[in-house]
């Protein structure tokens, strides 16, 4: 015991996070001011969509006196109201920011924010309601509405990478430099947050919305369209959505806050509520919560390093992912 505690004493101090970085490439908490840009971004991210998410939920709410098929178009309503409003609300606050420093806005990842919240959705609205105008295909809805998604979100990653300042840098130095630090947190960190979910998950009385989705397709499909859809749920899953998900909701979201610890909350609630608002599966929203609490403490611990993150959270995904494959063969 004694010497697995001074194992770990000895590796805190030769894993120096952040350390063979150069200081002019290290993220910045500060940049925007948490009292003014940070209230106006939170106000339009946050509150009132979580406001609007609350009240949808409650008056469009599904119940067992009605048929299926009532409760079915219930469901369709309330998600294009979250959706609708959601877009609505962060194009309004994109636009207050930019306004206010349109060069500013540009130059840092809080653009990619309010891109990752209206561009995706929008035209997945757009697409799949041709999509049912022409025929109501739960699982050609299902592709269309993964590989949409999947490709805007690639889009917004890379006018990231390319326009704020210093991430796709931050991103490589931390890759080349720091691969010590990043086995053992991603490890380690990793594991840890799956131990979070599979506890979670024992504690829900019901499943996600996601997960009923989720199954719904792959038990009611053929062998070849489970296999491709697999297929793009990895690429979606392990690869796209957690480096999006962690360069906008971390770096964007700590950046816009102008406050590590207002970030730490505001990072934290919009992670859960991401995965919830669609659906509007709001009492499940703690599942997704703490998963985000972990991550945005890294994201601090790690000094605002995004790399940290993104392999924890595509780590997480990838046994999470794993775990789906492994109960569909037994």
């Amino acid at each position: 015991m004694k010497s697995i505690k001074n194992y770990f004493k000895n590796m805190d101090k030769t894993l120096k996070f952040e350390s063979n970085i150069d200081s002019n490439l290290e993220f910045k908490f500060n940049i925007y001011r948490p009292k003014v840009e940070g209230v106006i971004f939170t106000t339009f991210v946050l509150i009132i969509p979580f406001f609007l998410l609350l009240l949808i939920s409650l008056i469009l709410k599904p119940n067992a006196y009605n048929t299926d098929e009532k409760n079915n178009s219930i469901v369709a309503l309330r998600s294009v109201l979250l959706l609708s409003s959601q877009i609505l609300s962060a194009t309004i606050g994109a636009y207050i920011l930019y306004k206010r420093d349109n060069q500013l806005f540009l130059k840092t990842s809080i653009f990619g924010v309010f891109a990752f919240i209206i561009l995706p959705f929008a035209i997945v609205i757009i697409i799949i309601s041709i999509i049912n105008l022409i025929s109501n295909n739960e699982i050609l809805t299902g592709f269309s509405s993964l590989i949409i998604q999947g490709v805007v979100e690639v889009g917004i990653a890379y006018l990231m990478l390319k326009k704020a300042i210093n991430l796709k840098l931050r991103i490589k130095k931390t890759l080349q430099k720091n691969k010590k630090e990043l086995l053992f947190l991603t490890f380690v960190i990793g594991w840890l947050m799956l131990i979070i979910s599979m506890l979670s998950t024992l504690l829900i009385t019901q499943k996600t919305s996601n997960q009923e989705s989720l199954e719904n397709l792959l038990h009611n499909s053929s062998k070849i369209v489970v296999v491709f859809y697999l297929i793009l749920l990895f690429a979606f899953t392990v690869v796209i959505a957690p480096f999006v998900e962690e360069i906008v909701i971390r770096d964007g979201i700590f950046t816009a806050c102008g406050n590590k610890w207002f970030g730490f909350v505001v990072s934290s609630l919009c992670f859960a509520m991401i995965h919830v608002f669609n659906d509007g599966d709001i009492q499940n929203i703690w599942i997704y919560l703490l998963p985000g609490i972990v991550l945005s403490a890294t994201f601090i611990y790690t000094k605002g390093n995004v790399t940290y993150t993104w392999l924890i959270h595509a780590l997480s995904n990838f046994i999470s992912f794993i775990l789906i494959v492994a109960r569909l063969i037994s």
